[in-house]
């Protein structure tokens, strides 16, 4: 709801903008025959988008002929965006909507962001429904805390897409020649999204899956009938602010920067409250408050750019024996980028340890059977365009170094002109059943979307 009042607030400003403009204003002059200093202008862009994605899975296939089965039933997410930018003498108000209809008739509106910017002489002034990257990396950050992730797709290899646009106020300020420092404030909490349903989740035990975590506490505490949500939890209250800096410049080639992060763990930790005798658990969700500090650095070398993200995320469980709240952890990612005869190579190493691992046991949220406490995963990418750039080919590939799982995500996009686009896209898992990525090896897809915008 608060995102839609938003939207409506930001379109209804811009709307109010542009009358105001027209009424006041005739032509380039300012009313007494002179040429006006400042142009306003506003820029309008639509999109159509039709992806239709069909399952390769052993039962998919199988069901191929059999009209009794629906494990061949093909996905189909039409899309239409409309993204409303409007540049003032000293502000900007920019928004960016989509709307997919869905199975039963209705029409679902997805707000991407919708915020407005004020220029002032020594600094600039944000507010609204935005999406903040922070960090060097490509695609993937570890000090990038503002906006929550959708996980229910699992792993994507577009970043912006995985993130939800959070409600904040952000003041932007120059720092000598090459420095920013940002200092934002979160009313609201707004979680990570866990998958609880959908084909492509459908019985399996992921650690993006909520419904799972809750199952493997109950059989922790001997209940085999599951849990039982007990508590609601209000997290568009202040008791749920947030606040974070950023500070980023640039020294003799070196881009660096710094973060704090003063929030919560946008995963929820579970508390349980066993039943033995009926067998099952009760148990209620709540968001750990944690602080962030982070570096990032970037520098180019011998023709590779290098890049570097570390974060250390302190809760307040030092000893690790808190079975409800999160151990502190310390998680990283690096690598490089560099153009090849073949194309662009980027390789990038991310990892987590979790610390004060002694003293997790069983029914802890982060019990682990095999004692694993660390998670690490190479991603490797190679793109290239052909075609006079028509043509865009992009390999991704994911390896998990502790169970030696992976996921392969080729796609290949073809735009004939600037207003329509083609793309086939595949997502290929592999490893054993109880691996990050193996437990999908029967969820493989491949997707194909046309796309046309203006």
């Amino acid at each position: 709801m608060k995102k839609k009042i938003l939207c409506s607030l930001m379109i209804l400003l811009v709307a109010t903008g542009l009358f105001a403009e027209d009424f006041f204003s005739f032509d380039d002059t300012d009313g007494f025959g002179t040429e006006s200093e400042a142009v306003s202008s506003v820029e309008i862009n639509g999109s159509v988008a039709v992806p239709v994605r069909a399952y390769i899975s052993s039962d998919a296939i199988d069901a191929i002929g059999d009209v009794e089965s629906l494990d061949d039933t093909l996905e189909l997410t039409p899309e239409i965006g409309l993204q409303l930018h409007y540049d003032g003498a000293d502000f900007l108000i920019h928004t960016d909507a989509t709307l997919a209809p869905q199975e039963d008739m209705t029409t679902e509106m997805v707000i991407n962001e919708a915020y407005g910017q004020y220029f002032g002489e020594n600094m600039s002034l944000e507010a609204g429904l935005m999406k903040v990257v922070w960090g060097k990396a490509d695609e993937y950050h570890v000090v990038d805390v503002l906006n929550n992730v959708d996980l229910t797709e699992f792993l994507s290899t577009d970043y912006l897409a995985m993130m939800d646009p959070e409600l904040m106020v952000k003041a932007n300020i120059p720092v000598g020649m090459s420095g920013l420092f940002e200092a934002v404030y979160v009313p609201v909490l707004t979680p990570d999204r866990l998958a609880e349903s959908g084909s492509i989740w459908e019985a399996k035990e992921t650690k993006t899956e909520l419904p799972a975590a809750i199952t493997a506490l109950a059989t922790a505490y001997g209940c085999v009938n599951g849990g039982r949500d007990v508590t609601e939890i209000d997290l568009n209250t202040l008791d749920y602010g947030q606040a974070a800096l950023h500070y980023t410049s640039t020294v003799e080639g070196l881009d660096y920067g710094l973060t704090y992060y003063y929030g919560f763990n946008k995963l929820p930790s579970v508390t349980v409250t066993p039943n033995i005798a009926e067998s099952y658990i009760d148990y209620s969700l709540s968001y750990d408050r944690m602080h962030t500090f982070g570096l990032e650095a970037g520098y180019i070398a011998g023709g590779f750019n290098l890049k570097a993200e570390a974060a250390y995320n302190m809760t307040y469980d030092f000893a690790g024996d808190d079975t409800h709240v999160y151990n502190n952890n310390v998680t990283w990612v690096a690598g490089f980028d560099k153009d090849l005869p073949i194309g662009n190579l980027n390789i990038q190493e991310t990892g987590t340890i979790i610390l004060g691992s002694d003293g997790i046991t069983s029914g802890d949220i982060e019990y682990d059977a095999e004692g694993e406490y660390t998670e690490n995963l190479i991603i490797a990418a190679l793109t290239d365009s052909f075609c006079n750039d028509r043509l865009d080919v992009k390999l991704v590939g994911f390896y998990h170094i502790e169970d030696q799982d992976y996921g392969f995500y080729p796609s290949v996009e073809y735009a004939p002109s600037d207003n329509m686009s083609a793309t086939l896209t595949a997502h290929v898992f592999g490893g054993e059943e109880d691996t990050l990525f193996g437990q999908y090896s029967d969820n493989n897809f491949v997707e194909c979307s046309l796309d046309w915008n203006f």
